[in-house]
Order: C-alpha cells, then sequence, then structure tokens
C-alpha cells in the first residue's frame, strides 16, 4: 500500500474532475506532472485520468526545495513548512516504483529545462501540473519551458495560486500569482483561463 505523510491532493479532486474529467475519457493520453513530492497527486492522474493502457504520465522534480524553503522558513507564518525533501524522494519511488517499472511513470530527477531536453516529442502533453518551486520565477520559467510541448487545447493547472493574495504573508517572489498573470500576458491570444478553483488555476492553451 502507498505511504503518505501530507495530503495536498484530495483538496483539489473537485477542480481536477470539473476542468480535466474529460480527459479520463479518451483512448490515449499524456500528463506532465512538476512537483512530485510523494506521489500521491501523481497516482491520482494514473488512477483517474490515464489508466488507459497507452496514457502515460511524466514527472519531473529535482527534489531541492532549497531556495523556497528558506523564503518560508524566514518568513512570519502560523505553520512552517517541515518535510525531508529526501525522505519524499525515496517515498515517491516507493509508492510509484510498480507504475514505473511498468512504463506508466516515467520518472526525470532533473529541473525542468534538463528534464524536458531529453523529450523529443513536443505538442504530447493533454495537461501539465506546475506544482515545483512556488517562487514567480520559477513557476513562469517551468510554464515557459512547458507551452510547446502542449498539445493544442492542452491545460496548465497552477497550484497555490492564492499564495500571497489570499493568504499573508508570503513575500510578492513567492506569489505564483504573478508568474500566472505574466503568462497570460505573454501569450494573450494564444491561451486563456478556464478558471479557479480552490487553491489552484486552470489555463488552456489555444495555440
Amino acid at each position: 500500500m502507498p505511504e503518505f505523510t501530507v495530503n495536498w491532493t484530495d483538496r483539489h479532486v473537485a477542480g481536477w474532475e470539473k476542468h480535466l474529467g474529460f480527459i479520463g475519457r479518451r483512448q490515449e493520453a499524456h500528463g506532465l506532472e512538476i512537483g512530485c513530492l510523494e506521489g500521491r497527486s501523481s497516482l491520482w492522474f494514473c488512477e483517474h485520468l490515464l489508466h488507459q493502457p497507452k496514457s502515460t504520465l511524466t514527472c519531473i522534480d529535482p527534489y531541492d526545495y532549497s531556495s523556497e524553503l528558506t523564503i518560508a522558513q524566514n518568513t512570519p507564518r502560523t505553520m512552517k513548512v517541515e518535510f525531508d525533501v529526501q525522505e519524499a524522494c525515496q517515498r515517491f519511488h516507493s509508492n510509484t516504483g510498480n507504475l514505473q517499472e511498468s512504463g506508466k511513470i516515467k520518472f526525470f530527477q532533473r529541473e525542468v529545462p534538463d528534464a524536458l531536453r531529453q523529450i523529443l516529442w513536443k505538442e504530447q502533453f493533454d495537461f501539465a501540473y506546475v506544482d515545483g518551486c512556488h517562487l514567480a520565477s520559477a513557476v513562469l520559467s517551468d510554464a515557459i519551458h512547458v507551452w510547446p510541448y502542449l498539445q493544442p487545447h492542452g491545460i496548465i493547472i497552477f497550484d497555490d495560486a492564492c499564495w500571497g493574495v489570499q493568504k499573508a504573508p508570503f513575500p510578492r517572489e513567492v506569489w505564483p500569482s504573478v508568474a500566472i498573470e505574466a503568462l497570460k500576458t505573454c501569450f494573450v491570444g494564444r491561451c486563456r483561463e478556464l478558471g479557479r478553483t480552490g487553491m489552484q488555476v486552470f489555463v488552456e492553451k489555444l495555440v
């Protein structure tokens, strides 16, 4: 049985079912997940959206959150972020090992640009879940690097979009919302916001 120490997935399921549910009805689909932690969301995507035999999930996570954690720990908050990154990595492999062996999950422990350079087939992903480093510059970089790999009408899901907007007092450099607005400006006319559910924003690539 999979083992987890945190559950930051269940609260997003309603939004995923609303905006991504149609993907689970396709005969073949491919997803990208940036930031996997213990693999709870990875397993959900594989079970509910990518359950067809030819469907796959590509997971990218360098398991180095030092920059983000340093800012978080130095920010006055009611809750401190406390978890062992390497234990999370080990738990991810334990929880998803069978799916990696079968080829359902492809995993890269690298920075996003380095990992994507290993993927030669562009415009392949039906969705991309951006939940890696939450520094605004990193979120924007991840989204821009992912863009060529999304199919037309593919969807980017941004996590924790309310940081700094609804949840204080994070400094502006760790507001994913800054990156989301920048992306929509960079690709004006080529994307549209589908909606916001809880802490997440869904953006569709039009062309």
